[in-house]
């Protein structure tokens, strides 16, 4: 199982990054102004 995971992880590492960076910065921006925080961003936005 470990071996596995270590094999596909640089994939979907790729895969969560590429749908992160696919979010629009006006959202971002919006929830930074109404007072989210880093993670709350990440957690509720994502």
């Amino acid at each position: 199982i470990i071996a596995y995971v270590w094999q596909d992880f640089g994939y979907n590492l790729v895969i969560f990054i590429a749908a992160l960076q696919g979010i629009p910065h006006d959202i971002r921006d919006a929830a930074q102004i109404d007072g989210a925080s880093g993670w709350q961003q990440f957690r509720r936005i994502t």
